[in-house]
């Protein structure tokens, strides 16, 4: 009997020994990646369904001691598991593997870069193509009441508020994530600095918004946006109407085509060309350049602008009507200057 019990002893000490030592193995034993592993894990996808896509690759095996695993640090160290692109290289062991799950960090980011002076709808359209994103979802969320209010938009949508930027996102982050990360953004820029400037203009946020995205849209240089800042807003102070071209692009609605004089005529609250002061809400989200140089607008006696039309992006300013009419001529005679250019070069090109 005594010999039994001692063999018995024996045997469970020498298996708890092979447990300990395999269970360790497994879980220690390193992985060699010839190449790059991409491995996708969508949202609300189970743990056990996790690990056979790993098993897929011959990884984490065998499946039920993984599996098992998994389950252990969800239920007993409160491990959270995240959806998105893993990117597998080099050498690791299983644990590695199994633990960059855990790790939000590990999960390959989407880097994008927003340009500014883009409208919601673009903005759902990039964020559809490169993210898992729904673009009515995300639509649906800049007009969501409870976020407007929350980041004080006292606006039926987020449109001017979401600063365009370089944003890294996981590829399944929500909508309403994506638009809260932008909103985050455009917050940092309403700096204590740029408060005081905004009490020292006399202009609310949602009218320095307004303003900034028509300055975006009417010049692609940052050394022209406090001149036309300041300009748009002498007109304001004179009663002026804006006659803002933008505004009536906006009007129109659909793809961006050249103002005609037909167009000048629409009755829409966003033609400046008909309706007084600025018009309801922005017209596209501007960059904080376009902010910046509302804020510090420049002080001087312009009234009208007109482009110098020779595709440098530059325009002239004019003090005075009949000065402004001179600069109109300037810019059909460049226009026409330059359509004969190219006729002539197409010209020789043929022959």
């Amino acid at each position: 009997m005594k010999i039994f019990l001692a063999f018995l002893l024996f045997s469970i000490i020498l298996i708890s020994g092979f447990s300990y030592f395999y269970i360790k193995d497994l879980q220690y034993r390193e992985v060699h990646f010839a190449e790059e592993l991409v491995i996708e894990i969508p949202h609300n996808t189970s743990g056990d369904k996790i690990i056979n896509m790993f098993n897929e690759h011959k990884l984490l095996q065998p499946g039920w001691f993984f599996k098992y695993l998994l389950r252990y640090y969800m239920n007993n160290e409160n491990a959270k598991l995240y959806a998105g692109i893993f990117r597998f290289k080099g050498t690791m062991t299983n644990l590695e593997i199994l633990k960059s799950l855990f790790n939000k960090t590990k999960s390959v980011g989407v880097r994008i870069t927003i340009p500014e002076g883009m409208t919601l709808e673009e903005y759902a359209e990039i964020f559809e193509g490169q993210l898992k994103c729904d673009k009515e979802l995300f639509l649906a969320a800049t007009s969501d009441t409870n976020i407007l209010n929350e980041y004080g938009i006292e606006a039926s949508n987020a449109m001017g508020y979401l600063l365009p930027n370089t944003y890294d996102f996981n590829v399944y982050d929500s909508p309403v994530k994506i638009v809260r990360k932008l909103l985050d953004e455009n917050k940092k820029f309403w700096t204590e600095k740029n408060l005081k400037k905004l009490e020292k203009i006399g202009y609310s946020k949602q009218e320095v918004t307004i303003l900034a995205s028509i300055v975006e849209a009417e010049t692609p240089l940052k050394k022209e946006a406090r001149i036309v800042a300041g300009l748009y807003i002498n007109r304001l102070k004179k009663g002026m109407l804006l006659q803002a071209d933008p505004t009536v692009q906006f009007a129109i609605g659909g793809e961006k085509q050249r103002v005609l004089f037909k167009h000048l005529k629409i009755d829409n609250p966003y033609n400046t060309y008909v309706y007084e002061g600025l018009p309801p809400g922005p017209i596209n989200n501007p960059g904080a350049g376009a902010l910046d140089a509302v804020l510090n607008y420049e002080k001087h006696n312009y009234l009208y602008m007109v482009s110098m039309g020779d595709g440098s992006g530059r325009h002239y300013f004019a003090k005075n009507h009949q000065e402004h009419l001179a600069f109109v001529a300037d810019y059909k005679r460049t226009k026409d200057s330059l359509k004969v250019e190219k006729k002539m070069q197409d010209t020789l090109i043929v022959h």
